[in-house]
């Protein structure tokens, strides 16, 4: 008797369990006999495993069934679902045969329920899993102690205190809420952001209020507003997703206020990275650049610590270090997926205070943990390794090794009838140079409809640093398919080799408007850019940009990846991967 047992396994060093990011379930398969033996090449050569879990951009979940050389689309419509459907179709030569067909559930984030549906044409068994998705766990510092004071706080909250502290605690329930460690009453958060609603001025500042001084108020000279405004708009910022009312009014007023460069140049350091901060959690193009603009100005602060860590200075004339300017600049890296710029910040952080000694949860400690608890996410670890990490000379070979002997490789799926290689020859010191690559992709529904993809790295981008990489993809429509209006749109999914990271987009503002950014991959050095065929031109190209940030001596190859969707059907009709050697 033959059985085939079929796996979902979550990587345990996995941490990004958000309902749209489903790429870290890993699935595999293996076939074996009576006895127990395993066949040794089931998993890859016998058992075709595909496993589909992204919901990709509100286009729903599509599956791609493969029954010899007919590919056959299976399509989910899960809108009406608060949680996630990861559907994985598995088909071989075994299953003709299969009396015991089961499915195993081994570190599976949240709940797992699996259905199955019935048997397709061939040798194609479909399984769904509806999983319910956890949110990212961020590390948590709240001590038992300070979890039980914030429960209680929550309904006596003494707001004679300052509006400082009143801000503080909107964000510090919010936090305990996200990672869920007490129970929290959204209208208590509404009080408090009532509260600091009634002391804003016209003018977008607040003022303080209460008999006890303002936490941020000492030692500002006449400028305590610029840094406490910035302050409790990011508590506005924070918990606008978390409670029912809206205050569009006071957070416009306060980022005029903070916009303005009268005020902007009368303040100091830390109040413009936490202005800096604010933009940043706004999360728009034009507050992105604005909160890039911010730390612009501030730069001329920021130090050399020791080996790889760098730190800020309240003004450039003092000598020690701003534990808040520093942590706050560290997260708006964070947020705009500079990563470069934050790790230095992150290191210090980390070397410089042993947070585990408190024995609460102090403002100063909620502001410091907060950046490097968005790291360890960043990094897809807990903070834990990555403070192994760090004490091990900033080995991030050893951690992406560990990482992958932890992990199994049999969920690979290869595509040999489709997939295209193409060769990369390197040139220089610090630049790498591919062949230029163009294929005309068919569309399956319509045979005219055609597009042609081009993949170079180029060497002569402007200012660039030695370790930094252009990636340029073109989409060019055939302007002679009759049918070319019926393709809606392309995304194309890019992932720069190992050792790379992610750092953003060259194109003008002008060309942007016609590519849409639908998302940016933290977890990996991957970006999709979605391409609408209404264009005013025929082709349109994308220059991403990247960061050698560290070596790796078995390196991953550098991937784009197409998706071509119909519009009036909703349902992917094709999918081709183009895989190339390291480019460097």
């Amino acid at each position: 008797m033959k059985k085939v047992s079929f796996y979902i396994r979550s990587n345990p060093t996995d941490t990004d369990f958000s309902s749209d990011k489903l790429k870290n379930i890993r699935f595999y398969a293996e076939a074996t006999d009576q006895n127990g033996r395993k066949y040794k090449d089931a998993a890859q050569k016998k058992l075709r495993i595909e496993p589909i879990g992204v919901k990709l951009y509100d286009i729903d979940t599509a599956t791609h069934v493969l029954t010899g050389t007919k590919e056959t689309t299976i399509f989910e419509n899960n809108s009406n679902r608060s949680d996630s459907i990861t559907q994985c179709i598995v088909s071989g030569d075994y299953l003709s045969d299969v009396i015991n067909l089961e499915s195993k559930f081994d570190l599976c984030p949240g709940d797992c329920l699996e259905q199955k549906t019935s048997k397709l044409k061939g040798n194609v068994q479909v399984y769904k899993f509806f999983v319910t998705r956890k949110r990212p766990q961020k590390v948590s510092y709240f001590s038992k102690q300070y979890q039980e004071v914030l429960a209680e706080r929550q309904h006596h909250w003494n707001h004679g205190s300052s509006s400082g502290y009143t801000a503080y605690l909107v964000d510090a329930l919010v936090s305990a809420m996200e990672l869920k460690l007490i129970p929290v009453d959204k209208s208590a958060i509404e009080k408090e952001l009532d509260a600091l609603e009634a002391a804003q001025m016209e003018t977008g500042q607040f003022k303080d209020f209460g008999a006890v001084p303002n936490l941020d108020r000492q030692d500002r000279g006449n400028t305590p507003e610029y840094f406490e405004t910035a302050y409790i708009l990011v508590s506005f910022l924070k918990a606008k997703d978390q409670v029912g009312k809206v205050y569009s009014d006071v957070i416009d007023k306060a980022f005029s206020y903070l916009d303005n460069d009268q005020n902007k140049h009368t303040v100091d350091n830390e109040g413009l990275s936490i202005a800096a901060y604010a933009n940043a959690l706004e999360g728009s193009y034009e507050r992105k650049l604005m909160a890039m603009d911010f730390l612009d100005t501030i730069e001329k602060s920021l130090i050399d610590y020791k080996s790889n860590q760098k730190c800020f200075k309240i003004k450039p004339q003092d000598d020690k270090c701003s534990l808040r300017h520093t942590a706050y600049a560290a997260l708006v890296y964070l947020k705009l997926n500079e990563i470069h710029k934050a790790m230095p910040l992150i290191y210090w952080l980390l070397k410089s205070y042993n947070f585990q000694t408190y024995s609460g949860y102090t403002y100063n400690v909620a502001i410091m943990t907060e950046p490097i608890a968005e790291a360890a996410i960043y990094l897809q670890t807990d903070l834990t390794d990555f403070e192994v990490l760090l004490s091990d000379e900033l080995n991030f070979e050893k951690s992406l090794r560990i990482r992958k002997e932890n992990s199994t490789e049999a969920h690979k799926v290869e595509f040999p009838s489709y997939s295209k290689v193409f060769k990369s020859t390197a040139s220089g010191h610090g630049y790498c140079s591919i062949t230029k690559i163009t294929e005309k992709i068919y569309s399956q529904s319509k045979s005219s409809s055609a597009f042609e993809v081009i993949a170079t790295v180029h060497n002569n981008a402007t200012n660039l640093k030695s370790k930094e990489k252009v990636v340029r993809i073109c989409a060019e429509f055939d302007a002679s398919d009759s049918d070319f209006f019926t393709l809606s749109n392309v995304i194309y999914e890019v992932e720069m080799p190992s050792g790379y990271i992610y750092m953003g987009i060259l194109n003008e503002e002008r060309m942007l408007k016609d590519i849409k950014l639908i998302e940016e991959k933290k977890s990996k050095t991957l970006v999709i850019i979605h391409y609408n065929n209404f264009m005013s031109s025929r082709q349109y190209c994308v220059d991403i940009k990247a960061m050698k940030l560290f070596d790796v001596k078995d390196p991953h190859s550098a991937s784009i990846k197409v998706y071509d969707f119909m519009d009036k059907s909703n349902i992917a009709i094709e999918f081709y991967s183009f895989k190339s050697k390291p480019l460097c």
